[in-house]
């Protein structure tokens, strides 16, 4: 398993969830998950937090995002 796909299987469920709790909307929470994994990935100081403080980075990351997905819809 490559680097890049241990990274996001890593955070995948946990950011899927917290977005399905905003949104209880499925597609909606799915889109939410690629934007966030994806700006995960390129956030280069991410994996040098502690864990408390990537949890409160994702928080962050999916509500914006969450908001985001409420507005268009």
């Amino acid at each position: 398993m490559s680097t890049k796909s241990k990274f996001l299987r890593k955070y995948e469920h946990t950011v899927y969830r917290m977005a399905m709790i905003l949104l209880q909307d499925d597609a909606k929470a799915i889109e939410v998950c690629k934007s966030v994994l994806c700006q995960l990935w390129h956030d280069e100081g991410f994996s040098c937090l502690d864990e408390r403080k990537q949890h409160n980075r994702m928080i962050w990351l999916v509500s914006n995002a969450a908001t985001i997905q409420h507005q268009i819809a």
